[in-house]
């Protein structure tokens, strides 16, 4: 649903905009979350989620795909091919991380 919502609002259907990422333990992203932000702690995850993708410069859905990517064995790539990406983002991802 969560991706659905995310379309619909990246092509204008719908003013939408998703305000946190949510984790609810079971999933790819939760489990990968949990792993990066060393925390179990839905709250605290989701904050540090926000806060890594303000710092970035990314879109919280595109935050929600990493962590779904880190987890899985094949690689989402929602029909993107990897020369579309943005050349920078390592650098902001990184630097915002403080490495």
């Amino acid at each position: 649903l969560f991706e659905l919502l995310v379309v619909l609002g990246r092509l204008g259907f719908f003013e939408l905009e998703a305000p946190s990422l949510y984790f609810d333990g079971g999933d790819g992203s939760s489990v990968a979350a949990k792993r990066i932000f060393g925390i179990g702690d839905r709250l605290h995850l989701q904050r540090r989620a926000a806060d890594l993708a303000a710092a970035s410069e990314l879109p919280l859905e595109a935050l929600d795909l990493a962590l779904h990517n880190w987890e899985a064995e094949r690689r989402a790539t929602l029909g993107a091919r990897l020369e579309a990406g943005d050349e920078d983002v390592g650098g902001r991802v990184r630097r915002s991380l403080g490495l």
